[in-house]
């Protein structure tokens, strides 16, 4: 087995620099799953790099979620608004995609995100009233 890691968002931290990682385990190298990457647009006519790809651009119009069920993808109703026919789009729905069509791609290929780990600090309080608050926040420009 593999692991590598599929960012969503700006991993490179030349933008914004807000960018999720979630730990995908993989029967096939990274450098085979890269090769599969390649072929999405061609094989799917589905080009994920256009996915949310402006800054605060969270949602999609319900079209394209239609021609994404066609292939086969589902995606949480709670996250669809019918009435103004558009989708939220989370980072989580991004590596469920990403990872679908890479399957699609390749039958033999399984992809499957690894469990996360927790974190420390927390949003809130917790039931004591505590908080934990930024560690190290200045460090970074």
């Amino acid at each position: 087995m593999h692991k590598f890691k599929l960012p969503i968002g700006d991993w490179s931290d030349d933008g914004h620099g807000k960018c999720d990682y979630y730990t995908v385990i993989s029967n096939k190298s990274v450098e085979e799953v890269r090769d599969i990457h390649f072929q999405i647009k061609e094989k799917t006519g589905f080009d994920i790099h256009k996915i949310c790809n402006k800054y605060e651009e969270d949602t999609v119009d319900l079209e394209e979620l239609e021609e994404l069920e066609e292939l086969g993808f589902r995606i949480s109703e709670e996250n669809i608004n019918r009435e103004e026919g558009i989708v939220s789009i989370y980072s989580s729905d991004l590596a469920d995609l990403w990872m679908f069509l890479l399957m699609k791609i390749d039958n033999d290929l399984v992809l499957k995100l690894e469990e996360p780990i927790p974190m420390l600090s927390f949003f809130g309080f917790d039931e004591k009233k505590r908080h934990i608050d930024f560690v190290g926040y200045g460090c970074f420009q």
